[in-house]
């Protein structure tokens, strides 16, 4: 009985033995289970993390392509607007381009008119100062005729009235050119 105890005793340590490393593998397990538990729950927390970020991510990516798009749209209508106020301008510069040598065309037209009322004027003066040595001349010789026939007869007279008027009418007409020379020089 004593070796039946014995080897009772004998298991009973063996079992307790084991029992206890048992105890031990399933507290390890249990240790090892738990860290990694937290560490795979550290771990989903963490691609959680990502995955909201790479949300976040994606939607800024979003809006910035739809801002860029309206940039590039805002762009395109602001070349557009450029172009045809460009398109404006360049008609307008060539509207001026026209007035301004139609302008120089009729600046030289009044250029030359001027030069013609000038030769005018200068031929009017020309046949003038004939006319008026014409007419001393003619004074002269009424002076000589006037002297000559005494007024002897009233035809004679008559004639004289007539040469006189004549002259009055000379001396007009050349006091009108006269102005009319002022008039011309001063344009």
């Amino acid at each position: 009985f004593e070796e039946m105890t014995l080897q009772h005793d004998s298991d009973s340590e063996i079992t307790t033995e084991l029992r206890k490393r048992i105890i031990k593998l399933e507290n390890d397990l249990v240790d090892g289970l738990s860290k990694s538990n937290e560490k795979r729950n550290g771990e989903e927390a963490l691609l959680t993390r990502l995955r909201t970020l790479l949300e976040k991510s994606e939607a800024a990516r979003h809006q910035s392509e739809y801002t860029l798009l309206l940039e590039q749209k805002n762009c395109r209508e602001l070349k557009e607007e450029l172009a045809d106020k460009n398109t404006a301008c360049s008609d307008e510069i060539s509207k001026y381009k026209d007035l301004l040598t139609e302008c120089q065309l009729r600046a030289k037209e009044w250029e030359k008119a001027v030069q013609l009322s000038q030769k005018a004027a200068d031929m009017e003066k020309e046949n003038m100062d004939k006319n008026l040595e014409n007419l001393g001349s003619l004074l002269k010789e009424k002076d000589s005729v006037i002297e000559f026939m005494n007024f002897e007869s009233s035809e004679k007279r008559t004639q004289f009235e007539e040469i006189s008027v004549a002259f009055e009418t000379a001396r007009r007409e050349h006091e009108k050119t006269k102005t009319n020379l002022k008039t011309c020089e001063q344009m």
